[in-house]
């Protein structure tokens, strides 16, 4: 009889071993060993995907094979969470894994999610609107995955400092078939866009709590690494309770105020969160992270987040700032930055590289740099195409960018 040796030394020693063997084969592959990996490459070839589609959608080169949502929902949708909220869950299933000491999601379960992840983008383009109950199974289905596999470890080891995740990512869920079904089946694209502004806020909120988290860790770790030893700042507890509290009241009267009329504009809170995440950042030795790459653009984020914030609200009361225009300060260059940074991040970490960065990413994060100046201050000037295609176009360098460095890592086994 045959022997087929598998990768783990084991051996198959029946014909039904040596037929399972290729599919064990599949199943070990470093891609699916780790969220991360899939996800976070996928979400960067999706994004540049949208963009270049989008432009094309502007120009009316693909007017007559659009998506079967209107064209604005369909490109906010794609970048919140086909891009966003896919690297958010490829994150936090790779970090539950530290968390807990449990392993989440197995090979073939990551491939369910990919297959569903991947059925969703399609059916945009490939089924007619009736079937926007069907784009919602999926969509749906493709979340529940998500929460089963994030909620589970953490709820078996009592993680309960990390069950604000899983709350949070139910959010985005209800958020994201809310959108769905107002634009497929209610046809309202008013009330589908003003969801997925929702979901952005509700993105600063997850950068408030993650990056708190992760921020000053990681500048202590990393300037110990260069020789800066820098004695901890723990910010305030009322500070971060603050923070919090305005946070979530701003996402929730911005999203109250497109049904009923507020006693108070949701701008102030806008505001106040924008100024208190300044105030937070005093603490995380900003300045002494000048020197590395992977942390002055964490910090530099942060900081446009705040921005973001406080423009945000300013848009409320003076004429000239337009929210939308102000919104992409936060979706570029605050959302779009830190997410290159920590996908760079956690891909050298978790494959058990150094924790340095190459020219070419340092490149990508400068282009996101640009690409958000450029988007708000060409709005300004009134130069809305250019500012559309300056913005994008470096936007897409820089996930190109991203994907030429990392795919060799993402698909090759950890370093050990």
């Amino acid at each position: 009889m045959n022997k087929l040796i598998m990768p783990s030394g084991q051996v198959a020693s029946s014909p039904e071993d040596s037929k399972r063997a290729p599919s064990r084969l599949f199943l070990s592959h470093p891609l699916l060993s780790m969220a991360f990996r899939p996800l976070f490459l996928l979400a960067s070839i999706v994004s540049v995907c949208v963009l270049l589609m989008w432009l094309g959608l502007l120009r009316g080169a693909l007017l007559t094979v659009g998506p079967n949502l209107t064209a604005v929902v369909w490109h906010s949708h794609e970048m919140v969470y086909g891009f966003a909220a896919t690297v958010a869950v490829g994150f936090l299933l790779t970090a539950v894994q530290t968390w807990t000491k449990r392993s989440t999601l197995p090979p073939a379960a990551m491939l369910c999610l990919i297959a569903l992840w991947l059925s969703v983008r399609v059916s945009f383009w490939l089924l007619e609107k009736e079937l926007g109950w069907f784009i919602l199974l999926l969509q749906g289905s493709w979340w529940l995955l998500v929460l089963y596999h994030l909620a589970k470890p953490i709820w078996q080891s009592r993680n309960r400092r990390n069950y604000v995740f899983v709350v949070l990512l139910s959010m985005m869920m209800l958020l994201n078939l809310a959108v769905l079904y107002s634009d497929l089946i209610a046809q309202n694209a008013q009330l589908a866009l003003h969801l997925v502004r929702t979901n952005i806020l509700l993105f600063t909120l997850l950068i408030g709590l993650l990056g708190g988290r992760v921020i000053p860790f990681f500048t202590q770790s990393g300037l110990a690494r260069i020789g800066m030893i820098l004695a901890p700042r723990l910010t305030p507890k009322i500070l971060e309770v603050t923070l919090l509290l305005s946070s979530l009241l701003g996402v929730l009267g911005f999203f109250v105020s497109y049904f009923i009329e507020l006693y108070f504009s949701p701008g102030y809170l806008m505001l106040g969160s924008g100024c208190l995440h300044l105030m937070r950042m005093t603490y995380w030795h900003s300045f002494q992270s000048i020197n590395v790459a992977l942390l002055w653009s964490l910090h530099l984020s942060y900081f446009i987040l705040a921005l973001g914030l406080i423009l945000l609200g300013l848009s409320y009361f003076l004429p000239a700032l337009n929210f939308s225009n102000a919104l992409h300060i936060i979706t570029i260059g605050a959302v779009g930055l830190m997410i290159l940074t920590m996908m760079s991040r956690v891909s050298l970490g978790h494959t058990g590289r150094a924790l340095v960065v190459s020219r070419f990413m340092v490149l990508a994060f400068a282009c996101l740099i640009l690409a958000t100046f450029a988007r708000f201050t060409l709005v300004l000037l009134q130069l809305y195409w250019w500012a559309w295609s300056v913005s994008a176009a470096l936007w897409i360098v820089a996930f190109l960018l991203f994907i030429k460095v990392y795919l060799p890592i993402l698909f090759a086994p950890r370093h050990s």
